[in-house]
C-alpha cells in the first residue's frame, strides 16, 4: 500500500470518485502518499509577491527581494513560514501600510472575543513596532519599512498572495491582469470561515492553510486550494545552512501539539529541538542557534 500510494497522483476532475473510497484507504493514502519533488523548472518563472501588513506578525519583519534567504527567515516573528515560494520560485516579499478600507480591518477579528479586549488590543496594535530579534532599537520597525500599497505597481506581477486581505477591492480591481488570492491567519474567524463559501473583497483564490492531498473531505468549492501557509523543503532548509534528510523519517509537531502530547509518546523515542540526534541541523543566529524547529516543537521518529 504504501509503495502504491507513494506514486500515486489523480488529477482535479477525479476528485469527486475519490469521496467513494472507504475512508481508512484516503487516510492511509494522505499519510504515506508523498509526489516526489519536481526538478526546476525550464520555463520562464512566474512573477509573485507575497504581500503583509504590519499589524501582521506571524511572518517576516522585513521585506524581501532577492539575496540572503537567511536574512528573510531569520527576521520572521513567529513561524519560518512559506520560505518554498523565494527558494523555488524566486517570490519577492513585501510589506505595505495597512489602508483604511473595511475589507483590510479583518486583523481586529483576530482579537475579537477575548476576555480583556483592552489588553489584547494593545498588543496586536503595537505589531507594526516590531522588529527582528536581536537587532537594536534604533533600527526601523516593520512599520516604518512598509510601502504605500497605492504606490505599487502591482502590474508586474502575475499572482498576488496576500495576508489577511491587506490589500483592497478597489486596488484588486485596479489591476485585473493580476492574480489575487489571499490567506487568513487566524483560523476560526469570521473572515476565515466566510471565505470557504466565497472569496471576499474581489481576490480569486482562497488559500485555506491546509494540506491535504486530495480535497474530498470535506469537498471544497473552486475557489479554495489547499495550500499551506508553512511551506518549506530540504531546498530552502539548504539555504538557511540545514544538512538534508536523507530519508522522510519523523513527523513535525506544531508548538501546541508538542507541549500537550501524551507521556507515554514522549517515551517513545521523541527528540525536542534541542536534542543533538534531532534530524535537523544547528542553524547559528545572533543570540544563541535556532533550529528550523520552532520552540516547544518535536520530531517524532517512526
Amino acid at each position: 500500500m504504501n509503495r502504491l500510494s507513494l506514486n500515486l497522483t489523480f488529477a482535479t476532475c477525479a476528485e469527486p470518485a475519490l469521496a467513494l473510497l472507504p475512508r481508512p484507504w484516503l487516510d492511509q493514502a494522505e499519510i504515506h502518499a508523498f509526489p516526489p519533488i519536481p526538478p526546476p523548472s525550464n520555463h520562464p518563472r512566474r512573477r509573485i509577491a507575497v504581500v503583509k501588513s504590519p499589524f501582521c506578525a506571524h511572518i517576516y519583519a522585513r521585506p524581501w527581494g532577492g539575496g540572503n534567504l537567511r536574512e528573510l527567515a531569520f527576521s520572521t516573528l513567529k513561524t519560518f513560514g512559506p520560505l518554498s515560494l523565494f527558494t523555488r520560485h524566486k517570490a519577492d516579499f513585501l510589506i505595505v501600510r495597512l489602508p483604511a478600507d473595511p475589507e483590510c480591518q479583518v486583523w481586529r477579528e483576530f482579537y475579537a472575543g477575548d476576555a480583556d479586549l483592552a489588553v489584547s488590543a494593545k498588543i496586536h496594535e503595537d505589531f507594526p513596532n516590531y522588529r527582528p530579534t536581536g537587532e537594536p532599537p534604533s533600527n526601523p520597525s516593520q512599520g516604518e519599512l512598509a510601502l504605500d500599497p497605492e504606490k505599487v505597481d502591482w502590474s508586474r506581477y502575475e499572482a498576488v498572495i496576500v495576508q489577511d486581505l491587506c490589500l483592497p477591492s478597489r486596488i484588486i480591481r485596479r489591476f485585473p491582469t493580476v492574480f489575487w488570492s489571499y490567506w487568513i491567519g487566524e483560523t476560526g474567524s469570521p473572515s476565515f470561515k466566510n471565505s470557504f463559501h466565497r472569496p471576499l473583497a474581489n481576490y480569486h483564490l482562497y488559500l485555506n492553510g491546509s494540506s491535504r492531498r486530495w480535497r474530498v473531505r470535506p469537498s471544497l468549492r473552486r475557489h479554495v486550494l489547499e495550500f499551506p501557509y508553512i511551506v518549506q523543503d530540504s531546498h530552502s532548509h539548504a539555504h538557511l545552512g540545514s544538512k538534508p534528510w536523507k530519508e522522510r523519517s519523523g513527523i513535525l509537531l506544531e508548538v501546541n501539539t508538542a507541549r500537550e502530547i501524551a507521556p507515554e509518546i514522549r517515551r517513545r523515542g521523541v527528540l525536542s529541538p534541542d536534542d543533538p540526534e534531532a534530524p535537523v541541523g544547528q542553524l547559528p543566529q545572533r543570540g544563541g542557534g535556532r533550529r528550523l524547529l520552532g520552540p516547544g516543537q518535536l520530531c517524532l521518529h517512526a
